[in-house]
C-alpha cells in the first residue's frame, strides 16, 4: 500500500503544479493571451489546483493513520470492490465517448467547427488508447 500512497502523492503534487503554473500564465500573461484563453486557463488551474491540495491532504491523512490505511488496503483489494471501480470506469468511458462523439458533429454542424473538431480529436484519441490498451491486456492474459 505504501507503494500505492507514494504514487498517489506524486500525481497529486504533479497535478498541484501544472493547476499553479496555469494560475501563473494567466496573471503573468495577461497582455499575450486573449480573454478567452485566460478563462480557461484560470479555470483549469483553479479546479486543479483546490482538488489536488484537499485529495493531498487527504492521502497524506491516510498514510499517517494505519487503520485508516489498512481498511484502504481492504477496500482496495476486495474483488467486488475493483469490479465496480471497473464497471464505473467502463461506463464513463462508453458516456463521454457518446458525448464528444455526438457533441462534437453537432457543434460542427451548426458552425462551431473549432470546438466541434476538437471533441471529435478527442473522441479518436481516446478510442486509439481504448484500443491498444485492449491489445496490451489481451497479450497479458
Amino acid at each position: 500500500m505504501k507503494k500505492n500512497l507514494k504514487r498517489s502523492i506524486i500525481t497529486l503534487v504533479i497535478e498541484f503544479f501544472v493547476g499553479l503554473v496555469a494560475i501563473l500564465i494567466t496573471v503573468f500573461g495577461k497582455d499575450r493571451l486573449s480573454d478567452n484563453t485566460i478563462n480557461y486557463l484560470r479555470s483549469f488551474g483553479n479546479a486543479l489546483f483546490v482538488v489536488s491540495i484537499a485529495l493531498l491532504i487527504r492521502t497524506i491523512r491516510l498514510a499517517k493513520n494505519k487503520d485508516l490505511a489498512e481498511k484502504m488496503e481492504i477496500a482496495s483489494t476486495d474483488e467486488r470492490n475493483i469490479l465496480l471501480r471497473q464497471k464505473a470506469a467502463t461506463a464513463t468511458l462508453m458516456i463521454s465517448l457518446m458525448v464528444e462523439a455526438f457533441g462534437g458533429f453537432l457543434l460542427a454542424l451548426f458552425g462551431y467547427e473549432t470546438v466541434g473538431l476538437t471533441l471529435c480529436a478527442a473522441y479518436a484519441v481516446q478510442t486509439m488508447m481504448y484500443f491498444i490498451a485492449f491489445m496490451i491486456y489481451a497479450k497479458k492474459n
